[in-house]
């Protein structure tokens, strides 16, 4: 496995390839808006790709949706951000109403 990842590493954000994938990507769920489920918008404020205006945008089309815009961070989770993140994530899971059972 560690040969074949050596011989062929992912070069991230500068594949032309994927990025033409993702551009070219169609969404088939339902609108954004039909979100109903506590939502947590994770954004990287230096992020090279999309962006910060794009997180707001799709925080503000779903109802009490947070946004989290992690400082120093491009377009994946560093280490730095785990703490921030799970924390954020906990917060959105004990704010949410309990469901009956």
């Amino acid at each position: 496995m560690r040969a074949a990842l050596e011989d062929s590493p992912d070069s991230g954000v500068h594949d032309q390839d994927a990025q033409s994938r993702q551009i070219g990507a169609q969404w088939s769920g339902p609108a954004i808006t039909e979100i109903t489920h506590p939502t947590l918008v994770v954004h990287g404020e230096d992020d090279p790709l999309i962006k910060i205006r794009a997180a707001h945008a799709i925080a503000s089309r779903i109802p009490h949706a947070r946004t989290l815009i992690l400082p120093r961070v491009g377009h994946e989770l560093p280490e730095h951000t785990w703490k921030p993140l799970a924390a954020a994530i906990r917060g959105l899971a004990d704010s949410a109403p309990r469901s009956a059972q």
